[in-house]
């Protein structure tokens, strides 16, 4: 379940950084709410809500998807989706604060915001690092990969999602 709100306050990312690092039970993560350097272009996305509670349905392994990252793979129905970076953020510490295992341990999931700043649009991702935390990442479209010592493109893959009424 994604919440509009925890305990009267808006569900954010920002929320969330605090939840996941201190869960009422269950495993302690060590989610630091941080980018590659690129929190101008991500600072919207970490106080953003969702306009009312709502399910989703999300795999856990990932599509390959290279080529396109923001759109599909053929074959894939429409109403699946790549999830937000709140969506995927909940779901991934969700998993681990339960089960101590992180969802896409083999890599990194594509997200589905875009944004252009200064004329260049960012793909956003999310994904775990080597020090076991769970780190945003973006790229500029100009860009033909992620940092390939942090992200191979190898390791970059898309999570289907479909959110429920």
């Amino acid at each position: 379940m994604i919440p509009k709100t925890v305990n009267c306050d808006p569900f954010t990312l920002e929320r969330l950084n605090l939840l996941a690092n201190n869960p009422q039970r269950g495993n302690k993560t060590r989610y630091q709410l941080t980018d590659d350097h690129t929190h101008s272009k991500i600072t919207t996305l970490r106080e953003e809500t969702p306009e009312k509670p709502y399910w989703i349905l999300i795999t856990h392994s990932t599509v390959n998807t290279h080529e396109s990252s923001t759109s599909l793979p053929d074959g894939i129905p429409s109403d699946y989706d790549a999830p937000t970076i709140l969506e995927a953020a909940t779901t991934i510490l969700t998993h681990y604060v339960r089960s101590g295992t992180w969802l896409y341990d083999e890599g990194h999931i594509y997200c589905k915001e875009e944004r252009s700043e200064r004329n260049t649009n960012l793909t956003i991702a999310m994904g775990k690092t080597s020090t076991n935390s769970l780190q945003i990442y973006s790229k500029k479209s100009t860009v033909t990969r992620f940092q390939e010592a942090i992200v191979p493109p190898s390791r970059m893959g898309m999570a289907l999602l479909r959110r429920l009424a």
